[in-house]
């Protein structure tokens, strides 16, 4: 991948993109917002109990009492940081959407920085224009999905990439990108060994690289892993 951009700038491209991808999103946030149903349900009930400090957990009934028992019956990652953002602005049926609205609009700015690196200046624009005025992207704004912020972290990775190139620092970054998207959407840990695809010279760099960024992808999700192991029946 190139070390900078072939044109610098066009950041006030990229900020009006923004703004015009976030305005169709805020609307549908707003006047689709519904309580969260199938799995949207379980990311905002487990966000709502770290809001409240109860961790990633659920209460059972035993002998007619309520049980504080831990949880891991969805991906923590998207409750957790929902739960952040509940904590700040509460746990009402329309902050998530909104949310997703934000997240959207990041996602079509950081399109359109990761094509400045690969595409001319029309084409880079072209591409954020068509994530921007995407129906199903916008759509994706009313419902308590990972998809969002997943789909965010993935091309931030990428953008991280090509903007800071082979630095050690870089790579760690890349890694911790995915390591977040992996805990929100388990299959982006797939993601981390594709980096032996973005070249470079001689060969066994850029599989040295792709191996550093999925060790610290990996070091990222470690946690949540140990954490399972030790307070449920088997580890996830």
């Amino acid at each position: 991948m190139a070390r900078k951009e072939r044109v610098p700038g066009d950041i006030a491209y990229s900020v009006a993109v923004g703004l015009v991808a976030l305005l169709p999103r805020l609307f549908v946030a707003i006047a689709w917002a519904k309580e969260p149903v199938w799995d949207g349900h379980y990311y905002h009930y487990g966000a709502t109990r770290i809001a409240a400090g109860l961790g990633y957990s659920e209460d059972v009934m035993i002998a007619g009492h309520a049980v504080w028992k831990p949880w891991c019956h969805y991906p923590v990652g998207l409750s957790g940081f929902l739960g952040f953002v509940y904590k700040i602005f509460g746990s009402s049926i329309v902050v998530a959407p909104v949310v997703n609205a934000v997240l959207g609009a990041l996602l079509v700015v950081l399109v359109h920085r990761l094509a400045r690196f690969c595409l001319s200046e029309n084409r880079a624009r072209i591409a954020a224009a068509l994530a921007a005025l995407h129906p199903g992207l916008i759509a994706y704004s009313a419902v308590v999905m990972t998809e969002p912020l997943a789909a965010l972290l993935l091309v931030l990775a990428a953008w991280l990439r090509a903007r800071v190139g082979a630095r050690w620092y870089g790579l760690a970054l890349v890694g911790l990108a995915l390591g977040l998207a992996t805990l929100v959407r388990p299959s982006s840990l797939l993601a981390a060994p594709l980096f032996v695809l973005t070249g470079g010279r001689p060969p066994w760099r850029p599989l040295l690289h792709a191996l550093v960024v999925t060790g610290v992808c990996v070091l990222c999700v470690l946690p949540w892993t140990l954490r399972n192991c030790r307070v449920m029946d088997g580890c996830a």
